[in-house]
């Protein structure tokens, strides 16, 4: 059926959460050149405890989304559809793995594990190596993760103009 749509908290937590990532995506980008200090210290401190309140959103939205049907999809040529899942399930696995990666190599960092400024435990110890391997991983994926958010983005455009021509 056309006319049915997401809960409103549905939509609420995913613009919540888009809004977070862009920041993140944003923040990230800017911050990878600043030079060793404090600024830089305070803007990755800001970037890890951001990630884990991006980390939480994305759970609240997966019991949510297990919890509430999901309106009826439009009916579209297989492919379409097909696409539309592996596109889904990509975002919801980066959106899972890339936060991972990110603490994964702050853990093997000589600096203290903090949400907000409140102590967290690390998994990990002093390795620049592992550090550097987890952080490669980490912009691999979250850039990974913007290719496809750009591809969900469009494919919801072109979604919403063509329900729009099934109804004109």
């Amino acid at each position: 059926m056309i006319g049915e749509r997401y809960t409103s908290l549905s939509i609420v937590l995913h613009w919540v959460h888009a809004i977070i990532f862009l920041f993140l995506v944003s923040w990230g980008w800017w911050m990878v050149d600043l030079p060793k200090g404090p600024e830089r210290g305070f803007a990755i401190g800001l970037h890890k405890s951001v990630g884990m309140v991006a980390f939480l959103v994305f759970f609240v939205r997966v019991v949510w989304r297990f919890t509430h049907k999901s309106p009826q999809e439009v009916i579209v040529p297989f492919y379409v559809e097909k696409l539309s899942k592996i596109v889904h399930v990509c975002l919801y696995l980066l959106l899972f793995v890339v936060p991972i990666m990110g603490y994964m190599s702050a853990s093997f960092t000589k600096y203290n594990m903090k949400f907000f400024g409140l102590p967290l435990p690390k998994v990990g110890w002093l390795d620049p190596e592992i550090n550097e391997l987890f952080s490669q991983v980490h912009s691999f994926l979250a850039w990974t993760l913007v290719a496809l958010v750009v591809v969900h983005i469009v494919g919801a455009i072109i979604h919403s103009s063509s329900i729009k021509r099934m109804l004109l």
